[in-house]
């Protein structure tokens, strides 16, 4: 099937992603825009997101999907290094009975990773909009709202390498129990290094903001 990204994307938009993906009535589409390809189409939307990710990952070691539109999520997407995710007009938000903990989350760190311009909805029935262990990471003009745990949670990875050169700009946390965690171990042996927050906004969360 041959897609017209005009159709997709408009001027204001220059094609930059190896991955497009957008929203046609109940499902999510993932296209390769060069090659003009699908790469997966379902009405769960993370899947077309994870297909995404992973499509870019396996050809090219990483790169950049652009999200288009309001995705309803299923299940958790699973971020891996040198990924960037770069939403227009884009919101992730948990359906009601979401099974997992966050809608974006890694368990092993990963490296070199950028999230912007996403809304984050935990729609009140997941711990966390993002769960991530990362080094080398921007997150940039994100909104993350809803979480009955923490807005964004940047830990420890399993293999207890720290959270190091996290970048966080332009974010705005609310109505979450915690808004930003940015952690080491409890016993202090393991701490996060080179945290740099700009222009944040945390208000109206039960506990922390920051």
């Amino acid at each position: 099937m041959a897609y017209h990204t005009h159709d997709i994307l408009d001027v204001t938009h220059p094609i930059t992603a190896n991955v497009i993906v957008y929203c046609k009535g109940d499902y999510a589409i993932a296209i390769d825009p060069w090659k003009n390809i699908e790469i997966a189409k379902s009405d769960e939307h993370n899947e077309a997101i994870q297909d995404g990710i992973d499509y870019v990952y396996e050809k090219y070691g990483g790169g950049k999907l652009t999200l288009i539109g309001d995705y309803i999520f299923a299940r958790k997407v699973d971020l891996k290094s040198n990924i960037t995710l770069d939403g227009i007009n884009c919101s992730l938000k948990a359906e009601t009975g979401f099974p997992d903990d966050s809608l974006l989350r890694t368990t092993t760190r990963i490296e070199k990773v950028q999230i912007t311009n996403i809304t984050f909805d935990g729609n009140n029935v997941i711990p966390y909009g993002m769960l991530l262990r990362v080094k080398n990471a921007v997150i940039n003009n994100v909104i993350v709202k809803n979480t009955t745990s923490r807005g964004i949670y940047i830990a420890v990875s399993t293999d207890n390498l720290p959270p190091e050169d996290i970048y966080i700009e332009n974010v705005e946390a609310y109505s979450n129990y915690h808004g930003i965690e940015i952690s080491g171990t409890t016993s202090g042996s393991i701490q996060p290094t080179r945290i740099t927050l700009r222009h944040i906004k945390a208000h109206d969360n039960t506990g922390i903001g920051i």
